[in-house]
């Protein structure tokens, strides 16, 4: 009787074991809710502040000189001129300030191993080449090798970004009017009214007279490798070269051709003529063109970037006009005066213009906006910008070739200075170099 009352509960068990095990898998039960959301954790403990920046404490200086000190601004505040040393120890981005509020003015003076770097905008303009009546620079793609041409003047180079020149006489004293560069400032091209077209392949040291026709030749452009050559004669006609001047192919009409230019690989070219207000432009090399109009009077210079999409042009009556389509539309800027020269960068962003009333402005935006670079009294007609915009040189017609001075001379003997209500930022770039971060006025540098 036993046995029997076990295996009847083992049977027991077992089925209810089986039917809970099937209920799982009947129909469908309710679902039950969803749990509520946690309570939200602690906040965390707050992180340690950061290092200070380099704010700036201003000091006023009335004595004729002060020993300066990192991240601090001095106002000179004296009748003389005070001096104000740089710090002899300095960290990497250390700001330096000095404004002038006293008629004196100010000076930053160095320490041994230091220098100051400024670079264009506001600087001071050297005088760099005897006085002649400069009508055309040309420079290489980074501005180190530079060719300038006058009337009745040898051919004038440079290989120190226009700090000093070489007069050459393989070139001869001519009117030159005209003077173009390949990008590594080897092969140049130059022309000369009531004679030729002359060429040079060893960065001027040597000159040949081209095959061209003795004309008036009034300008040259050249492409990047100085094989194609546009040229253009101010009583005659356009013509281009596709082997340095070898040989030459007749472009266009006759008319007085006042100026020509290129893009770097010789394939976009412009012209522009004293008898017309059209530009004609080129595509395929010169063997096409078409006029096209950027305003109502004559045009008298263009400049074109590397890829001949940018075009500026001076005109007749002392305007700016600017394309960023290869001439297919036209913009008036009206923050430059009176312009008589033009130069564009390779990348068409930064342009510089001389003008008549003794201004050299700067635009590193297109030509939206300009800043005057501070160049004196002179008529700037000549001018060459490096690809980048970086390196410029000016000539004037009634005086020399000039370039900012960039950076001051090392050490002791070095010094940037300006005048009352002019002031200087700036920062420490390591291994003795502080660079100006900006400036009001015109500063000077020794």
């Amino acid at each position: 009787m036993s046995k029997n009352v076990t295996r009847v509960g083992a049977t027991l068990v077992a089925s209810v074991a089986v039917l809970a095990l099937a209920g799982c898998g009947g129909d469908d039960g309710a679902v039950g809710a969803t749990g509520a959301t946690g309570a939200t954790g602690a906040t965390g403990a707050t992180g340690a502040a950061g290092s200070a920046g380099p704010g700036i404490t201003w000091v006023q200086v009335t004595g004729s000189s002060a020993q300066a000190a990192t991240n601090t601004g001095y106002l000179a505040d004296n009748a003389a001129q005070v001096t104000i040393t740089l710090p002899a120890v300095a960290a990497l981005g250390d700001i330096v300030e000095v404004s002038g509020v006293g008629a004196g003015g100010w000076k930053v003076a160095q320490n041994t191993g230091q220098s100051i770097r400024v670079g264009l905008a506001g600087t001071a303009w050297v005088r760099r080449s005897p006085s002649a009546e400069w009508t055309s620079i040309a420079s290489s793609a980074d501005g180190s090798r530079v060719a300038a041409v006058a009337n009745n003047q040898l051919i004038y180079t440079s290989t120190d970004y226009g700090s000093t020149w070489t007069a050459q006489p393989g070139s001869g004293t001519r009117q030159w009017r005209g003077v173009a560069s390949s990008a590594d400032g080897n092969r140049l091209a130059a022309a000369a009214a009531g004679s030729y077209i002359y060429t040079s392949s060893d960065a001027g040291v040597t000159w040949a007279q081209s095959n061209t026709p003795f004309g008036s030749w009034s300008s040259v452009a050249s492409s990047a490798d100085g094989m194609r050559l546009i040229a253009a004669d101010s009583n005659g006609f356009v013509y281009t070269s596709t082997d340095a001047g070898a040989t030459w192919k007749q472009r266009l009409s006759s008319s007085i051709w006042s100026a020509v230019t290129s893009s770097a690989d010789g394939m976009h070219l412009a012209a522009a003529s004293f008898t017309s207000v059209y530009v004609e432009v080129s595509s395929d090399g010169g063997a096409t063109w078409t006029g096209v109009v950027p305003t109502t009077t004559i045009i008298a210079k263009l400049a074109a970037s590397a890829d001949g999409a940018t075009l500026a042009v001076t005109t007749g009556n002392n305007r700016l006009f600017v394309s960023f389509d290869y001439g297919a539309t036209w913009q008036p800027q009206s923050g430059t005066a009176s312009p008589s020269g033009v130069a564009v960068s390779g990348d068409g962003s930064t342009l510089m213009v001389g003008a008549i009333n003794g201004v050299v402005s700067l635009s590193s935006d297109g030509g939206y906006s300009w800043t005057d670079l501070g160049s004196g009294n002179q008529i700037w007609n000549a001018l060459s910008l490096s690809a980048d915009g970086s390196r410029f040189v000016a000539g004037s017609s009634n005086g020399s070739l000039y370039n900012p001075k960039p950076r001051s001379t090392t050490g002791t003997a070095g010094f940037i200075s300006g005048t009352q209500y002019q002031s200087v930022r700036l920062q420490y770039f390591g291994n003795g170099l502080f660079s100006v971060l900006d400036n009001q006025g015109l500063i000077v540098v020794e």
